[in-house]
C-alpha cells in the first residue's frame, strides 16, 4: 500500500506550545496506528524571504498581508517545528485534525480550535494539501538543506 506524505509545522508565534500541539496531533489524529513522523526538527532561522516564498499563494487572497506576515514571522526569531509525516491519506487526515484556516470556523476539537484563538493570517500550524507537498518540500529543502539528506530525490505524488 502506497503511503502519502504531508508537511506539518508549528508557526513562530506559538512555538512555545509546539510539544503540546504535537502531542495533541498524535492523540487525536484519525487512525493513529497508521501514521509515522519520518522527520521532525526545529529550525530557528526562518527569514522573511522564506515566508514570502512559502506563502506566495496568499498574495491573491490577502494582497496586503503577505509581506506584513512574513516580516512578523521572521521577527519572532523562534523559527518553526517542522514534521514530515507519512501514512494512508495523511494529508487529508492532517487537514481534518488541523481545522479550517478561519479560527471561528473550527470545532473545539481541531488543533486550531483547541489552541486558538488567532487572527488571520496568523494561523497556529501549517498543514499541506497532498498537491502542495512537492512544491513546499522544494522550498523547505532550499532554506533547510538538511532536508536534502532525508529527501535527496524529488518526490512526485
Amino acid at each position: 500500500m502506497k503511503k502519502d506524505i504531508t508537511i506539518f509545522f508549528v508557526k513562530p508565534h506559538i512555538i512555545s506550545k509546539r510539544n503540546e500541539i504535537f502531542k495533541y496531533y498524535e492523540e487525536y489524529i484519525e487512525n493513529p496506528e497508521d501514521f509515522n513522523i519520518i522527520f521532525r526538527e526545529r529550525f530557528l532561522d526562518t527569514p522573511q524571504k522564506f515566508w514570502e516564498k512559502f506563502y506566495a499563494h496568499m498574495e491573491e487572497d490577502y494582497p496586503n498581508e503577505l509581506e506584513k506576515m512574513a516580516r512578523e514571522f521572521a521577527a519572532y526569531n523562534t523559527g518553526i517545528d517542522l514534521a514530515i509525516i507519512e501514512g494512508k491519506d495523511i494529508a487529508k487526515r492532517t487537514k481534518r485534525i488541523t481545522g479550517r484556516t478561519r479560527y471561528e470556523d473550527n470545532p473545539a476539537w481541531t488543533i486550531r480550535g483547541y489552541f486558538g484563538p488567532y487572527k488571520l493570517p496568523h494561523t497556529i500550524v501549517h498543514a499541506s494539501d497532498k498537491e502542495q507537498v512537492p512544491k513546499e518540500l522544494k522550498i523547505l529543502k532550499y532554506y533547510f538543506p538538511i532536508l536534502k539528506d532525508y529527501f535527496p530525490i524529488h518526490i512526485s505524488l
